[in-house]
């Protein structure tokens, strides 16, 4: 059984969705008491300084943590309690609880604009300026250091500005802005952009053992046939290279790209920044 935190919010909906269709038994959290008619959720508040319930893990290999502060004006503190101090306390206890992976759903954002190497580990690049990003950094050595020497497998995932036919945060935003103030959008970004679907994708089969961490070291880890290679979106050449994006810590680094099919149909002529 796989578990999914934030399984209500933007990216989780969609993994929720994949892993579903998948046949992959699924459990859920919620902090909503209401939701708790359905079998699959178990009652769980990030926020909480309470121990986590047993239920939690009972059958559980893998999860999927999606939950957090994201695109809001939240305080540090509330960034760094939620994103850093939760998420390593969930692991620490999914070890504990013999959970054997445990994928991290982090940000492109804490990669610094210059970088050669993006899929390195974290520690090697300063702490980001702005709160979200800092606290995505800091968990990411924080969930490294606390799950090392475990059996617990960690990966994680370093997603561009993710969009969809929903839209969400800043994108929803500058399409509000657009509906107002129509005007002509640059013919070439800068921003790295993925589809939620392909995303979901992604982390699906990372929960499901086909990459990421738990297939094993380099020359024997089992790619789907999609992955893989640079795409042409439209007449221009997109190197979306989503594992700037994945990385599965405590082995050798090895980039996953997305499926060059399934990208190309969903790419905007015109990604914006």
């Amino acid at each position: 059984m796989l578990l999914v935190t934030g399984a209500s919010g933007y990216i989780g909906r969609a993994v929720l969705l994949e892993l579903a269709q998948h046949g992959h038994a699924i459990r859920t959290t919620t902090r909503a008491t209401s939701a708790l008619s359905d079998e699959s959720a178990v009652f769980y508040d990030m926020s909480s300084d309470k121990p986590l319930p047993a239920a939690l893990f009972e059958g559980v290999s893998g999860i999927v943590h999606c939950a957090g502060i994201a695109h809001r004006h939240a305080a540090t503190h509330d960034y760094k309690q939620l994103n850093v101090t939760a998420t390593v306390r969930l692991a620490q206890a999914a070890a504990m609880a013999g959970v054997s992976q445990f994928v991290f759903v982090s940000s492109m954002n804490i990669v610094p604009a210059d970088c050669s190497a993006p899929d390195a580990e974290a520690a090697e690049w300063p702490a980001p300026s702005d709160p979200y990003s800092a606290s995505k950094w800091l968990a990411e050595q924080e969930l490294k250091r606390v799950l090392s020497g475990t059996a617990c497998d960690l990966t994680i995932v370093r997603p561009g500005l993710v969009y969809d036919q929903e839209l969400t945060a800043n994108l929803a935003r500058l399409q509000g802005l657009l509906s107002r103030y129509p005007v002509g959008l640059p013919a070439v970004g800068c921003r790295t952009m993925v589809g939620r679907p392909d995303l979901a994708r992604l982390l699906a089969l990372i929960a499901a053992g086909r990459c990421g961490a738990r297939a094993g070291p380099v020359g024997e880890q089992r790619h789907d046939p999609g992955l893989g290679g640079r795409i042409e979106a439209r007449g221009r050449l997109v190197d979306h290279q989503q594992a700037r994006g994945c990385e599965h810590l405590g082995r050798e680094a090895r980039p996953l790209r997305l499926a060059p099919r399934e990208v190309a149909d969903r790419l905007e002529p015109h990604p914006v920044e």
